[in-house]
C-alpha cells in the first residue's frame, strides 16, 4: 500500500538502511474493477513457460518487447528488458479480462 510507504522509509532510516526509489505499479483488474487473484478465481498462471509470462507481463506493463521475443530463453528477455526499461511506458491503470 502507498500510505505503508512513509513508514517503511521512516524504519529504514532508523535502521541506517538506504532508501529505495519507489515506483506505483498499475495492478491488473477484470471487467468488473476488481483485482484480479485467486480470489476473482482468476486462472493460475501456467509456469511451463517463463519466457512468455515475462513477456506478457512487460506488455501489460507498458513495454514492447518485440514480437520474436515471445520464444527467447529466459535470461536473453531479461537481459533485452533491463536495457530496455521504459518507466514512462507504465500505464496509470490496466484492466484485463479473464
Amino acid at each position: 500500500m502507498l500510505d505503508s510507504t512513509p513508514r517503511q522509509m521512516y524504519i529504514q532510516k532508523l535502521l541506517g538502511f538506504f532508501t529505495p526509489s519507489y515506483l506505483h505499479l498499475p495492478v491488473a483488474t477484470n471487467e468488473n474493477g476488481s483485482k484480479v487473484s485467486k480470489q476473482s478465481h482468476a486462472p493460475a498462471i501456467d509456469i511451463k513457460n517463463p519466457s512468455k509470462i515475462i513477456f506478457e507481463a512487460l506488455r501489460f506493463l507498458g513495454q514492447s518487447p518485440p514480437p520474436e521475443a515471445i520464444d527467447s530463453d529466459l535470461d536473453s528477455l531479461l537481459v533485452w528488458s533491463i536495457k530496455n526499461w521504459n518507466i514512462k511506458s507504465i500505464p496509470k491503470q490496466k484492466e484485463i479480462t479473464i
